[in-house]
């Protein structure tokens, strides 16, 4: 790396390299054009060259699928890889080795396994990031105008994926398919012609072709045989003899604020890559310049090449498009379009038209808000020679280094634009990093929102909007059925405990999965494969009456399967219940377990009869005494009949109930009638009627009615508290929440099931 500006340091060498540079060999010295004048053969030529440069890619693929009796097994494998490559010729030995500099690859693998239809094993994998190629071939000469080279090379890096075994999850890695016995395929499978005295000097190799096992096959048959994998192979390189007195600097115009985008137009179902591209969300411009070492000796090329490497995350956001994510386009492509003055040579590569160029210019074009990858130049000089780009290091800009230009500006070990990464809050963490934290000590101790710093990079849609997320706000994912009813509860929820509620349009959710995060890479810790994230469905059930519930909770929103509201609630009853419900959603309990009953009250003839109205199953029950509670004295005969009153109830169970604990916080019930255990044929009518509550406690005992030494009321009345102190390990609900579906909190009584309540009636 060199720290200089690039310009003055060119200058600031010439004069030593002019001094010091040894001379160029005879016979490198005859490559003039695309013309040798006096070496004897295309292979004494091509030795003649001491060092040859340029790129190489492989791709290859697997699909297919296996049936034995009432089992069968598919599986679909892609991969790519990309790297600069250099041959170095050893005239004496008659070969030239290989060596690569670090590539960039993709990988996706699934597999599935069925017996009878049913799933019993399922692998799933995939990643995009830099890495080795492994290979120990040589370049040998079969013939004085033919050259061998067995360029299956590949890379033995892994990606992260996941292992299923019927309905469990655990993580596991996953490669790509193995590169068969070289030694057994045909010797003239990887034999090619040498260039000619009148062709240009170059190098080159492309071949096409399927493998099943260690045998090149003309065609797939059909059925395939139980554990006959057919894997279509695709290699190509081109090599020229390497310039050393210039240089090939790579850049961008905008570099430093340049973020990727995605598409908006998106279906939001999937996007398919065999149709029409989308709009790109963002294009970015590259720059190639040669810079001589000697400016008494301009360097100029006949042509300059563009190659790049992109990351192929499912989808264009986390959660869009909810379906056929792997179909979505390559994230970074060069589009025709956008390169009119270029030769497009494909998504990957586009060159400019043979001629004088000492620059040149190309497009490339973004399809995903959490794009990456690498570009590179070769230049091939007029005088035969090539020169492969350095690029722009970015810290500082100033600097560069070889190696690739890293796509979008970021750090090596970072897959984040550096332009989003400018706030110190969040400028140095990792990509994989979870640890944001609700402020004013809220929350049960356990940090992150289930999202990792690349996911809130990369974004979600939101009502139809695009949004990247902020990592210092702990984020929850609503779908609100009820509509702009429902906003002063979810508002109050939101107040209250201090998350980031974002709500979502019915596109940008699959409501049988609800999972936020679904299109996610985990490589690198980028999706934390142990869990995903969950959004929360608000709905209203008008059948449901009074009480509400939040089925799988109180737990965090992977095992909310849904909150359902009561049709028949209104006003601030609707907004205090739609907050408590959503507050059972980030693992916050209620103060007790069970003791609600609501009923009504009837006189039938001169007795007074308990008729609950909820739960259904309880039954009638006559009561013969009335007291009036908060009102000095005691007696008490209600009206003729009183339709609905919730009855706070103790249990056997348990001391506490759903009415216990700070009266003000809005995970309590409110009562308007109450049970003593001492009383237990008595009713004690509460007027006037608990209000109702606006706050989250921070203690597990009340402040007045439910205050541990009782309550004096006017008059010099004393009665004991009313509902008693929260039940253990409930109450100080300001310290229970919790979002994050990696911690895997259980569900409080279950799934379905309500909590044990045997009534003291």
């Amino acid at each position: 790396m060199k720290s200089a500006p690039l310009k003055y340091l060119v200058l600031g060498l010439a004069l030593s390299m002019a001094c010091s540079s040894p001379s160029t060999t005879t016979s490198e010295q005859e490559w003039t054009g695309s013309t040798s004048q006096s070496l004897e053969s295309p292979r004494d030529r091509v030795l003649a060259v001491t060092q040859w440069v340029g790129i190489y890619k492989i791709r290859s693929t697997a699909r297919g699928s296996w049936t034995l009796s009432d089992q069968t097994q598919e599986w679909n494998e892609s991969y790519t890889a990309q790297a600069p490559m250099r041959v170095s010729m050893f005239p004496f030995l008659q070969l030239g080795t290989v060596t690569f500099e670090p590539a960039f690859f993709s990988l996706s693998a699934d597999s599935e396994t069925r017996l009878a239809g049913q799933v019993i094993y399922a692998t799933k994998g995939n990643c995009s990031d830099s890495g080795h190629l492994i290979g120990g071939e040589q370049l040998t000469f079969p013939t004085s105008d033919t050259y061998r080279l067995a360029a299956l090379f590949h890379s033995n890096n892994l990606c992260d994926g996941t292992f299923q075994h019927l309905t469990t999850i655990y993580p596991t890695q996953v490669g790509h398919s193995a590169i068969p016995d070289i030694s057994a395929l045909p010797s003239d499978l990887f034999t090619f012609p040498l260039p000619s005295p009148t062709e240009e000097a170059k190098i080159q190799g492309y071949r096409r072709f399927t493998t099943i096992g260690n045998t090149v096959v003309t065609s797939v048959p059909e059925p395939l045989a139980w554990g006959s994998l057919p894997i279509e192979w695709e290699i190509e390189w081109e090599l020229w003899p390497e310039e050393v007195d210039a240089q090939l600097v790579l850049d961008a115009v905008g570099y430093e604020d340049w973020l990727p985008k995605g598409p908006l137009d998106i279906p939001p179902s999937s996007v398919s890559p065999q149709g029409a591209l989308l709009t790109p969300g963002s294009t970015l411009t590259l720059k190639a310049e040669i810079f001589p070492s000697l400016p008494s000796n301009p360097a100029s090329a006949k042509r300059i090449t563009f190659t790049l490497a992109s990351s192929n995350v499912p989808g264009v956001a986390m959660n869009a498009p909810l379906m056929n994510a792997n179909q979505s386009p390559l994230d970074l492509q060069f589009e025709a379009s956008r390169n009119t003055t270029l030769l497009f040579e494909g998504p990957d590569r586009v060159t400019t038209p043979d001629g004088n160029h000492t620059e040149a210019y190309a497009t490339l074009s973004s399809f995903d808000y959490g794009a990456y990858g690498e570009a590179r130049a070769v230049a091939v000089l007029t005088n035969g020679k090539a020169l492969l780009s350095v690029a722009r290091f970015p810290y500082p800009s100033s600097q560069f280094q070889d190696g690739p230009l890293l796509l979008p500006k970021r750090s090596p070990n970072s897959f984040i634009s550096d332009a989003w990464k400018f706030d110190p809050a969040w400028a140095n963490k990792a990509d994989s990093d979870d640890s944001e934290k609700l402020p004013d000590g809220l929350g049960d101790g356990h940090a992150g929102d289930g999202l990792t710093l690349y996911e809130e990079y990369r974004g979600f849609f939101l009502n139809g909007q695009h949004v990247r997320t902020l990592p210092t706000e702990v984020d929850y994912f609503l779908r609100n059925e009820i509509g702009t009813f429902a906003e002063p509860g979810i508002n109050l929820f939101q107040n209250l405990t201090k998350l980031k509620v974002h709500k979502l349009a019915h596109t940008e959710i699959n409501t049988d999965t609800r999972v936020i995060n679904q299109n996610s890479l985990l490589q690198g810790g980028r999706h934390h494969a142990e869990s995903n994230q969950h959004a929360v469905i608000l709905k209203e059930d008008p059948l449901r009456t009074d009480v509400s519930e939040t089925i799988g909770g109180p737990s965090t929103p992977a095992n909310i399967a849904s909150i359902q509201m009561a049709g028949n609630l209104f006003g601030d009853e609707r907004k205090l219940a739609i907050a408590h419900e959503l507050g059972h959603s980030v693992n916050i309990p209620h103060h007790g377990e069970g003791g609600l009953l609501i009923a009504r009250w009837e006189k039938r003839g001169s007795d007074y009869w308990e008729v609950p109205l909820y739960p259904s199953a309880a039954p009638e029950q006559q009561v013969p005494t009335f007291f009036l509670e908060d009102v000095a004295g005691s007696g008490y005969i209600p009206g003729p009949d009183i339709p609905k009153l919730h009855v706070s109830v103790q249990c056997q169970e348990s001391a506490s109930n759903v009415f216990s604990g700070d009266e003000n916080c809005i995970m309590r019930y409110r009562a308007n009638a109450l049970i003593r255990t001492n009383f237990t044929g008595t009713r004690f009518h509460i007027q006037p009627g608990e209000t109702l509550g606006s706050s989250l406690c921070n203690s597990a005992q009340g402040s007045s009615f439910n205050s541990p030494g009782g309550v004096l009321y006017s008059g010099g009345l004393h009665r004991p508290s009313r509902h008693g102190d929260a039940a253990s390990n409930r109450g100080d609900c300001q310290h229970r929440i919790c979002v994050n579906d990696r911690y895997r909190h259980a569900p409080r009584y279950g799934q379905t099931s309500l909590p044990v309540c045997t009534m003291r009636r």
